[in-house]
C-alpha cells in the first residue's frame, strides 16, 4: 500500500504536468498520515507524564512574570533612591557619569543631595572617599558646602595642616580661609611674631595683606599692636616708613595715635612745618587741630 500510494502520487505528477500541484500535495499528505498512523499502532504507548522543568542555572535565570528588573540605567538610579528626575537631568547625570553605585556611596556618607547638587558634586570630582576623609577630620559639611570646598581646592591635607597649626574653624570659615590663601605656614609665621589670631582674624589679616614680615617690621620700631590694631593699620596704609618719619620728627606715638595721625594725614613734613613756627611740646591732638584749621598751610592753600 505504501509503495502503491507513493507511486501513484509520482505517476500523477509525471503524467499530468499541467494539473495543479494540489493533487500531488494531497497525495503527500495522505502518505504522511498513513505513516504516522502505522507508526502509532505498531509502537507501545508512551507515558504521558511530563518531565519536570529543568532548574534555572544562575547564569541563565528563567524569565517569568516575576523576573528581575531589566537593569536599565533608569532602573538603577531609581533603585538607588533617585526619583522624579526630568529628561534633561537624566541626560546630564548620564553625561557626567553618575552611577547608582556613586549615589549609594554618597548616601552611605549621610548625604542626600538633590539632582542638581548631585550633578555639581560629580562635576567637581567629589567622591565618597573625599567625604569620608572630611568626616574623619571632624567636619560634617552639607552637600552644597562639599561642592564649595571642592571648588576651592580644599583637601584633607590642607585641613590637617590648619588643625596642626592650632586653628579651629567652621566649614564656612575653612572655605573663606582657602579663598584668602590662609595656609598653615602663614599661621605659623604669625605665631612666631607672638600673635594668635583665630579663624576670622586670620581671614581679615590676609584680606588686608598683613604679613609676618609687616608684623616683624612694626615690632622692630618699638610698637606692639594687637591683631585688630594690625588690621586697622593696614587698612589706613600705615607703613613702617611712615612710623619712622613720625619718630624722626621727634614723636613717639602709641599705636592708636599712629593710626589717628595717618587718618588725619599728619606726616613728618607737617610736623616739621609746625616746629619751624616755634611750636613746642605739640601733642597729637594739637597737631590734628592745626591740621584741620589749616593755619600752617601756605597762603595760597588757605
Amino acid at each position: 500500500l505504501i509503495v502503491a500510494l507513493a507511486s501513484g502520487a509520482a505517476l500523477l505528477h509525471f503524467a499530468y504536468p499541467s494539473v495543479h500541484t494540489e493533487a500531488a500535495s494531497l497525495a503527500q499528505v495522505s502518505l504522511r498520515h498513513f505513516l504516522q498512523t502505522a507508526s502509532a499502532q505498531s509502537s507501545p504507548a508512551r507515558a504521558t507524564t511530563s518531565a519536570p522543568a529543568p532548574k534555572p542555572s544562575p547564569a541563565h535565570p528563567q524569565v517569568g512574570a516575576e523576573a528581575a528588573p531589566s537593569g536599565s540605567y533608569i532602573d538603577g538610579l531609581k533603585a538607588a533612591g533617585l526619583r522624579d528626575f526630568t529628561v534633561d537631568q537624566l541626560i546630564a547625570m548620564k553625561i557626567q557619569g553618575i552611577t547608582p553605585e556613586y549615589v549609594r556611596g554618597l548616601h552611605e556618607q549621610g548625604l542626600q543631595p538633590n539632582i542638581e547638587t548631585l550633578i555639581a558634586m560629580k562635576i567637581q570630582g567629589l567622591t565618597p572617599e573625599y567625604i569620608r576623609d572630611s568626616h574623619s577630620l571632624g567636619f560634617t559639611p552639607t552637600a552644597d558646602q562639599f561642592v564649595a570646598m571642592k571648588i576651592q581646592g580644599i583637601t584633607p591635607d590642607y585641613v590637617r595642616g590648619l588643625k596642626d597649626a592650632g586653628v579651629d574653624s567652621t566649614i564656612n570659615q575653612l572655605i573663606a580661609m582657602k579663598i584668602q590663601d590662609v595656609t598653615s605656614e602663614y599661621v605659623r609665621g604669625m605665631h612666631e611674631q607672638g600673635l594668635q589670631p583665630d579663624a576670622d582674624k586670620l581671614i581679615a589679616m590676609r584680606i588686608q595683606d598683613v604679613t609676618p614680615d609687616y608684623v616683624r617690621d612694626i615690632h622692630a620700631l618699638g610698637l606692639n599692636p594687637t591683631v585688630d590694631q594690625f588690621i586697622s593699620m593696614k587698612i589706613q596704609d600705615v607703613t613702617a616708613d611712615y612710623i619712622k618719619g613720625l619718630q624722626a620728627a621727634g614723636f613717639k606715638f602709641s599705636v592708636d595715635e599712629v593710626i589717628s595721625a595717618k587718618i588725619q594725614e599728619i606726616d613728618e613734613e607737617f610736623i616739621q612745618r609746625a616746629v619751624k613756627h616755634g611750636f613746642q611740646n605739640l601733642t597729637l591732638e594739637k597737631l590734628i587741630q592745626l591740621k584741620n584749621l589749616g593755619v600752617l598751610e601756605p597762603r595760597a592753600d588757605i
